[in-house]
């Protein structure tokens, strides 16, 4: 069975595939509501970031490395 990748762009503005199901990840929250994804993938730590509306999901952000 396939693994889902996600894209993000690497230090050298390389396209780099992020095999994020396969990955331990953290998360960030404030109160309820999730605000960070984060995984470190070939020593590089990636970030997505999640933000709300009245608690609403209004945004999220491409994996970003850090």
């Amino acid at each position: 069975m396939a693994t889902t990748v996600q894209s993000a762009k690497g230090p050298g503005l390389e396209t780099v595939a992020l095999p994020v199901c396969s990955l331990p990840m953290s998360f960030n929250y404030n109160g309820n509501d999730l605000t960070q994804a984060i995984v470190v993938y070939n020593g590089v730590t990636y970030i997505q970031s999640f933000t709300y509306v009245n608690g609403n999901l209004t945004g999220v952000t491409a994996w970003e490395p850090q």
